[in-house]
């Protein structure tokens, strides 16, 4: 029955696998935001520091994270599990860039993932957990 309904399970699957990675890396930086504000003034009581902080560490990973790209731009195409340039997908893919903003056309049925910062990106959410829990462990007189 639900074959029938034609469900694009490739991409749905990537969908699926991004999204809880995604998640939980922001669920993990959000703790350790907390964790620096409450290490930062241990006596004063400033509420909105650690979001100041998620958005200063959300910043420079999203920055990391683009310098990585471009210094490896090696993609793995989910669809075929082949490995390659941007260049080597681009599959009737056109970008044309105008007065009125970026409009992108062309076959979208390809799932591409930077290999480097993948595994950059599981490496912060590692280091950021093992960051908040020596934060709470040490740091924070609970």
């Amino acid at each position: 029955m639900i074959r029938s309904i034609d469900i694009p399970y490739k991409e749905l699957t990537a969908f699926i696998i991004t999204g809880v990675i995604s998640g939980i890396a922001t669920l993990v930086l959000i703790y350790l935001s907390m964790a620096l504000g409450r290490v930062t003034f241990r006596n004063k009581r400033i509420g909105g520091l650690w979001f100041i902080i998620f958005l200063i560490l959300s910043t420079l990973i999203t920055y990391s994270q683009v310098k990585v790209a471009q210094l490896m731009p090696y993609y793995i195409d989910l669809n075929t599990l082949k490995t390659g340039t941007i260049d080597m997908f681009n599959y009737g893919l056109n970008i044309n860039i105008d007065q009125f903003g970026v409009m992108v056309s062309g076959d979208m049925g390809n799932i591409l993932l930077n290999i480097a910062t993948f595994i950059y990106s599981i490496l912060i959410i590692i280091f950021t957990f093992l960051g908040t829990g020596y934060l709470i462990e040490n740091k924070i007189d609970l």
